[in-house]
């Protein structure tokens, strides 16, 4: 006589759905505890990395504003408004090797690798020639550093003639247009003209400083020789490089061509 086989119960439908459902929102909890997690280290790390960014700029500035003589470093400062000082900061030391007649030969020790290397012997400023005209071209926010630059070269007494050309895709990328002309209207040696490389129209009633296209090619087309001037451009790298690459064929020397071209840092 066979013994009874014992059938072994399962699961119901209902409580395979009950288990679903809270496997679910376990997954669903966890998963957002996670993506949290994440979101605050992304955010903690990014903290980090700007701290660290803004102390290696201010131990740079620190030990730049060191190296400043404490007689004649200081040339000069706003006393009315407090809104600019002038210092002279080395950025590199000479050793004189050897002279003859009037060429002097020098061994440079840079102040620091990296900034002489950016530097690329020259810098990004002012300067005081003689000769020539001044041309800003800015494209975008390359506003901001020609900014200083213009207002010292017109504070400081200079009377060379000065073209300055802001290029941007629509009026409202001009966002300091009232300040410039403020400038134009205060030292007539100072001409500025907005060029806008995406707007439909100009306003007739900025009709005066305001044109259509792209800034570098306004430039040219108002000055079809630079032989006698001194060349400042900031902005994106197409623009510099189509600067770089149109303007010396106009008679623009490469000694009186700067530019600050905002390349992305190499990944």
């Amino acid at each position: 006589m066979r013994p009874p086989t014992r059938t072994r119960r399962g699961f119901s439908l209902v409580e395979i759905i009950t288990a679903l459902t809270i496997l679910a929102v376990i997954g669903a909890a966890m998963t957002k505890m996670m993506l949290s997690q994440t979101r605050n280290f992304q955010y903690d790390s990014g903290g980090r990395r700007s701290r660290t960014a803004a102390r290696s700029a201010m131990n740079i500035l620190i030990t730049d504003l060191r190296m400043t003589q404490d007689n004649g470093g200081v040339t000069a400062v706003d006393a009315t408004n407090n809104l600019s000082v002038d210092a002279r900061v080395p950025i590199g030391f000479g050793v004189v090797c050897s002279t003859a007649g009037t060429s002097l030969i020098m061994a440079l020790a840079p102040v620091d690798s990296f900034q002489y290397e950016a530097m690329k012997f020259g810098g990004y400023g002012v300067r005081n020639a003689t000769t020539g005209i001044y041309s800003y071209v800015a494209g975008g926010t390359g506003f901001a550093p020609l900014k200083s630059i213009l207002r010292h070269a017109l504070e400081g007494g200079s009377t060379r003639e000065i073209h300055f050309y802001w290029g941007a895709r629509q009026e409202i990328d001009v966002y300091e247009e009232a300040l410039v002309m403020d400038w134009a209207r205060q030292y007539p040696q100072l001409h500025f003209t907005v060029v806008l490389s995406e707007a439909s129209a100009v306003d007739p009633t900025q009709a005066a400083h305001r044109r259509l296209g792209w800034v570098h090619e306004a430039a040219l087309a108002d000055h079809p020789s630079l032989a006698n001037f001194e060349v400042y451009v900031a902005g994106p790298p197409a623009l510099v490089e189509a600067i770089r690459a149109t303007y010396p064929t106009r008679g623009l020397s490469a000694d009186r061509l700067h530019f600050d071209s905002f390349d992305y840092a190499p990944s």
